[in-house]
C-alpha cells in the first residue's frame, strides 16, 4: 500500500482540480481504487460492525434522523436506523479499533489531494465515518453541512475535507451522495436559509449534481459544503468510507470529545460542591 509519507505529484490536484474544487466545492475521481481493495475493505468494516454489535450496549438516544448508542470507553457510536432498529446505519469513530482501516486512511489516493485542499503539507484525521446503507432499509441523509457541528470543538473548520470512499457501486437508486455546487461559499445565514434545509424542496431541483460511481470511486468535499443522501430502494448495500483530514499539528476530535467530557464533569463537580458549601453556610 502507498503511505502519506511519499512524494508522488500523480495523485495531487491538476489545474482543472482546483478550478473545480475551488468555484464547486468537491472533487470526483472514480476507478481510485481496485475492487479487490474494496472487498478487502468491506470485510474490515463488516468485522467492525459485527464486533460493536456485541460489545455496545448502551441506551439508544435520538439524534436527528437515526438512533445513537454511544461508549465512552471504546470512544465511538453506533448508528441504527431508527424505522428498523436492527440495522446499523453507521460508525463514527473507528479507526482506533481498526488497524485495516485506519492503514488505508494513509492511503495517498486518499491524501494526496487533501493535502492541498487543507493548505498543508502533511494531514492527518480529524475524524472519520462509516456508512451502512443496508438494503431497502437504509434511509434518507438530509441536507447539511459537517462544519456547524465540528467548529465548536475545530476553529480550523475550514481546512478540514472529506474524503468519502465509495465501497460499493453507488446509485441514484441506493442512496448516492448529492451535492450543492457553490454552497461553500455561502455564509452562514445564507445556508441557514437555503431552500433545501429550510424545507422549500422544488427550490433545489436543478441546483444539486448525484455523484453516481462504481465502486473506489473517492469524492473530496470542505466542510462547508451542503449536502445529502436519498434513500436505499435497491437489494444491494450501498457502503462507503469517509475520512475527515486535517493540518497536521491538530488532535483528533475523539480526543478533542473527551476532554471537552472531563471538563464539563470537573465543572459539574465544582458547582456541586459550591452549591454545598453555601447550603452549609
Amino acid at each position: 500500500m502507498v503511505k502519506n509519507a511519499c512524494e508522488n505529484s500523480e495523485f495531487a490536484m491538476t489545474d482543472e482540480d482546483r478550478r473545480r474544487f475551488a468555484e464547486e466545492g468537491y472533487l470526483i475521481r472514480k476507478g481510485a481504487f481496485r475492487a479487490r481493495e474494496c472487498e478487502s475493505m468491506i470485510e474490515a468494516s463488516e468485522s467492525l460492525v459485527q464486533y460493536l454489535m456485541q460489545v455496545v450496549i448502551t441506551e439508544r438516544v435520538p439524534v436527528e434522523s437515526v438512533d445513537c448508542s454511544t461508549s465512552d470507553v471504546l470512544d465511538t457510536t453506533l448508528k441504527w436506523e431508527r424505522e428498523y432498529p436492527a440495522a446499523v446505519s453507521g460508525i463514527e469513530t473507528f479507526a482506533h479499533l481498526s488497524e485495516p482501516l485506519r492503514n488505508w486512511a494513509s492511503d495517498i489516493r486518499l491524501t494526496g489531494p487533501c493535502r492541498e485542499a487543507c493548505g498543508s503539507t502533511d494531514v492527518v484525521l480529524f475524524c472519520e465515518k462509516l456508512n451502512l446503507k443496508r438494503a431497502r432499509v437504509g434511509g434518507p441523509v438530509g441536507p447539511h453541512r459537517d462544519g456547524p457541528h465540528w467548529a465548536p470543538l475545530a476553529p480550523h473548520v475550514a481546512r478540514i475535507v472529506t474524503a468519502m470512499l465509495y465501497l460499493d457501486d453507488s446509485t441514484v437508486k441506493n442512496g448516492c451522495l448529492e451535492v450543492f455546487p457553490g454552497s461553500h461559499r455561502y455564509n452562514h445565514s445564507h445556508i441557514i436559509t437555503h431552500p433545501c434545509i429550510s424545507g422549500r424542496a422544488s427550490e433545489c431541483e436543478g441546483r444539486s449534481d448525484l455523484l453516481e460511481g462504481p465502486a473506489g470511486t473517492v469524492i473530496w468535499f470542505g466542510s462547508n459544503l451542503l449536502h445529502r443522501s436519498g434513500a436505499n430502494q435497491s437489494d444491494k448495500d450501498r457502503r462507503a468510507l469517509l475520512f475527515s483530514y486535517q493540518p497536521a499539528g491538530h488532535a483528533h476530535q475523539r480526543l478533542l470529545l473527551r476532554d471537552a467530557k472531563d471538563r464539563f464533569r470537573r465543572n459539574t463537580e465544582f458547582l456541586r460542591a459550591a452549591r454545598a458549601r453555601r447550603v452549609k453556610a
